[in-house]
């Protein structure tokens, strides 16, 4: 019987879970994996909301062997919980992920064009970066095709990229996280990726050929850097 769990926390905001179905299905094996929509169970639109909802789901979770892998915007939201919150789970890895708002502004100083770029839906923004998020577009596209879009949770939530900032909270959880980034990905950069790890002395794993999803093109060596993980606080 397993007794690790870990809760995939994906980002967005207005995306679902399904982008992280089949490619970490190998971690089924050593853990009770869960999902959740983000925003499924809030009656509000704020951040706020979105941090007390997966506080929910970590106190529905309360294990002593509790794993968290927070996803780009889903890593802000696990950030964001207070210290009894993260004092109930062992360990916390974070995928390509953000911590203040200066990914936004690398993001506009590499993309100018895309500070006013004009997109009907958040279906079609996904769409049309797609070189930006995966270095297979082909693999992207088949992806984010599948994922259920919520483009009023996108627009209220969104704003908060602007004036975020989550240092002090990376600081405070440190020991406990393990990051994972790639060299494809032109959304959080390996340079912004690099700097928090460094500062703050927590392990980063590097992951080649793979963009802003590395789980879904290079799922192998994206779980083995979990499973490894595990084992190794285990021992």
């Amino acid at each position: 019987m397993k007794t690790q769990k870990l809760l995939l926390v994906h980002g967005g905001p207005g995306l679902d879970d399904s982008y992280f179905y089949p490619f970490l299905n190998k971690l089924k094996f050593s853990f009770d994996m869960h999902s959740y929509t983000i925003g499924e169970m809030s009656h509000e639109c704020s951040f706020e909301a979105l941090i007390q909802e997966l506080e929910h789901k970590i106190d529905d979770l309360d294990n002593s062997d509790l794993y968290l892998l927070g996803h780009s915007f889903g890593a802000a939201l696990i950030l964001s919980q207070n210290k009894k919150t993260i004092g109930k789970v062992k360990h916390i890895f974070l995928s390509n992920w953000i911590y203040d708002s200066a990914w936004i502004d690398e993001y506009f100083k590499n993309f100018p064009e895309e500070r006013n770029k004009k997109v009907m839906t958040l279906k079609e923004g996904f769409i049309s970066r797609i070189d930006q998020y995966f270095v297979d577009s082909c693999i992207g596209k088949h992806v984010l095709d599948k994922i259920q879009y919520r483009d009023t949770l996108f627009s209220k939530i969104s704003p908060i990229f602007s004036n975020l900032d989550l240092k002090s909270k990376v600081k405070t959880f440190s020991k406990k996280i393990t990051s994972i980034s790639s060299d494809g990905d032109k959304i959080t950069s390996q340079k912004y990726i690099d700097e928090i790890c460094r500062t703050l002395e927590i392990p980063n794993n590097y992951i080649k050929n793979a963009g802003h999803f590395p789980f879904v093109e290079q799922s192998e060596n994206f779980c083995e850097i979990i499973l490894k993980t595990s084992r190794a606080l285990q021992e």
